[in-house]
């Protein structure tokens, strides 16, 4: 008998109805969850296995099994990737952090023949030999590379939280370190010069385009690689020119527009919508908010462990304390299986539709809320201040005078 068919009827049912609320988290609706459900049980039949002894491995090659389909277009194979990506998540797979799903996902894009990094390549020869390896090789794995360096991991994993750094910034420095280590065909990280670091800066900005904050993002990893985890302090790095960001400015929503956008909401995204708006908070933030952070007899919410490692304040909504008191009732039942928590993705996923629906021209996210409770907050200060010095009242005061936390 084998692992699968030694599952009680009765668990299986309870997994999928647990993978099925995760889809519908994330913003999947009915009936485009069956399909998910099809390709997760693609994987899930592709060995007798469970899911728990399998390897990231197992994951890539199925991947590459329906990449070589001529047939399949770049919507299904995307399709194929989120659907396995959430299959993981729900069965907790230990290992499912050590799959690049990022790169597998876009690897379904079909450039144009016109596309600039085709154009780029096909006019501009590359400087170096090295240059021309595809970085997204088979051979070139996230995976391999982290086997293979896995001492070097170690120790920038060890500097990184020596310093303190945040967990993302951490995986960040781990992904581009590999990708560096990966595109020099896994050389020996003592034996790399400086010119290795500026051929591969180059490559990112000449063939892949990337934006002028990832070029950045990887200057960072390697001085960080070489400065605290391979000792090597000496190294000059003032000779690479950063790539310069544009300088936007940030989306901001007036009263009305965020009325809308929440009308357009519902059930735990209107909540933690409406909570990143009133209070400020950022995405991450408002997902890791936790019930004893929540303190009702003050109204206020201890955010902990915020950008740069402190903790603040922010007031508690009062239109929010229904809302929440009604959410704490609903997922106590939930605690005992972990599914008090969100993904960061399905809300992100969530306001865009939102916004959309509501008929909103600008760009939102999630961090539109947190410019707009501070653009919309020193607004009604300044109206107030008017009305104290004597001055007319705008014909736009009643959009903006009360306080920006009292909107939804």
């Amino acid at each position: 008998m084998s692992a699968r068919q030694s599952i009680a009827p009765s668990q299986v049912k309870q997994f999928w109805d647990k993978y099925l609320k995760r889809l519908s988290q994330d913003g999947v609706k009915h009936p485009f969850d069956q399909w998910y459900v099809k390709r997760a049980e693609a994987f899930q039949h592709s060995s007798p296995r469970r899911l728990s002894e399998r390897s990231p491995g197992d994951v890539e090659a199925f991947f590459r099994s329906f990449g070589r389909k001529p047939g399949l277009k770049d919507w299904q194979f995307r399709q194929i990737v989120d659907a396995t990506r959430t299959l993981m998540e729900v069965a907790r797979v230990p290992w499912r952090g050590e799959v690049d799903w990022d790169y597998w996902r876009d690897s379904a894009r079909t450039l144009a023949k016109d596309h600039p990094t085709v154009a780029r390549s096909m006019d501009q020869p590359p400087r170096t030999e090295s240059a021309m390896r595809d970085v997204r090789s088979d051979k070139g794995s996230l995976v391999e590379a982290r086997d293979r360096h896995l001492e070097l991991v170690t120790a920038l994993r060890s500097a990184a939280r020596r310093r303190g750094l945040a967990i993302r910034t951490e995986q960040s420095y781990e992904h581009w370190g590999l990708r560096f280590l990966i595109f020099h065909r896994h050389s020996e990280p003592e034996s790399l010069k400086p010119a290795d670091i500026e051929t591969y800066l180059s490559f990112l900005a000449l063939r892949r385009d990337v934006s002028a904050s990832t070029q950045n993002i990887a200057l960072n990893t390697l001085v960080f690689l070489f400065r605290e985890a391979l000792k090597q302090p000496d190294l000059a790095f003032d000779d690479f020119a950063r790539a310069r960001r544009p300088r936007r400015l940030p989306t901001v929503l007036d009263t009305t527009e965020v009325s809308a956008v929440l009308g357009c909401l519902e059930g735990t995204q209107r909540l933690m919508i409406g909570l990143m708006y009133g209070t400020g908070m950022r995405l991450m933030e408002c997902c890791r908010l936790r019930v004893q952070d929540i303190d009702f007899a003050c109204n206020q919410i201890m955010v902990r462990n915020a950008k740069g490692g402190k903790d603040r304040v922010v007031p508690l909504p009062a239109r929010a304390i229904n809302g929440l008191c009604e959410h704490l009732a609903r997922v106590k039942t939930l605690h005992d299986e972990d599914l008090q928590h969100v993904h960061e993705s399905g809300l992100q996923k969530a306001i865009k539709r939102a916004s959309a629906q509501a008929g909103l021209t600008k760009r939102v996210g999630t961090h539109t809320m947190r410019h707009s409770f501070a653009t919309n907050l020193l607004r009604a200060r300044h109206l107030e201040q008017c009305r104290f010095q004597g001055f007319p009242r705008p014909p736009s005061e009643k959009l903006v005078a009360a306080p920006a936390y009292a909107h939804f």
